[in-house]
């Protein structure tokens, strides 16, 4: 069963801060990012129960290829996941969920 996505008003300002920031790095590096974002966000819509809860009820989805988590919180009475936040991952954390 699919769960829409509801996404925090800051999100996509700050899919966009990534992309220049990879952009920065190489030319065409933010593009990849953008990419794995949308399709980490696209399995989060799909199977969002597959990734663990964090603490109080926040799952983290790791970005593949890049050192990011995304944080979302699971209504399922409303089949919908809220995408609450894009950050970092700790420097250290060599853990990769798939």
């Amino acid at each position: 069963m699919s769960f829409s996505l509801d996404i925090a008003d800051h999100i996509p300002d700050q899919i966009i801060s990534i992309c220049d920031y990879y952009d920065e790095k190489r030319i065409g590096l933010g593009k990849e990012a953008e990419t794995e974002i949308y399709a980490i966000l696209d399995r989060i819509e799909k199977t969002p129960r597959q990734f663990p809860i964090t603490r109080n009820k926040i799952r983290r989805a790791i970005v593949n290829r890049f050192p990011l988590s995304v944080f979302f919180v699971l209504y399922e009475d409303k089949n919908c996941a809220f995408i609450v936040d894009i950050l970092p991952q700790a420097s250290g954390n060599t853990s990769r969920q798939r």
